[in-house]
């Protein structure tokens, strides 16, 4: 007997597994657009959310790891304070479980968001949204890990800090 054929709709409907994202890496074009005009920052590529998106698709045949690591500076300017560290932590759960995700690693790294004055600390405690939503395990190379499905919160700074 034959497996069924996979279909959109199956892989849509079937629970995934994500072992390794970055949190910066994946913020929604509209909320890109929103907190850069809310900061005033002025060095995105384009504010239309139909080109900014497709800007940030790097994996296209021919981009390379330079152009790559470029959409991470202006997602990166944008999480400089702890709402908007929230604010994107939380619809990074809110998408994921909307894709049908269960269970997700999501990196991050504190230290490229104390430009706006956060401490590692104010950073690594605010990083978790207030309410969680959504089935996802936020971990930062070795800083913190919150497991938002059931609402956990263990920190650990400092501990590990050099492990990936």
């Amino acid at each position: 007997m034959a497996a069924p054929a996979l279909t959109l709709d199956i892989i849509q409907k079937a629970p995934k597994v994500l072992l390794h994202d970055h949190l910066d890496g994946g913020l929604r074009p509209a909320t890109v657009v929103e907190i850069a005009g809310e900061i005033g920052y002025t060095g995105l590529p384009t504010n239309d959310l139909d080109d900014l998106r497709e800007w940030f698709i790097a994996d296209t045949p021919g981009s390379d790891l330079v152009r790559y690591l470029e959409g991470f500076a202006h997602t990166t300017v944008v999480m400089q304070t702890a709402e908007h560290l929230e604010r994107v932590a939380s619809e990074c759960a809110v998408d994921l479980a909307r894709d049908g995700v269960v269970y997700a690693e999501v990196r991050f790294a504190p230290e490229l968001h104390m430009t706006g004055g956060l401490t590692l600390h104010e950073i690594v405690l605010r990083e978790a949204p207030p309410k969680p939503q959504g089935p996802v395990l936020f971990k930062s190379c070795g800083w913190a890990g919150w497991d938002l499905a059931a609402a956990r919160t263990a920190v650990a700074i400092g501990v590990g800090s050099n492990s990936r």
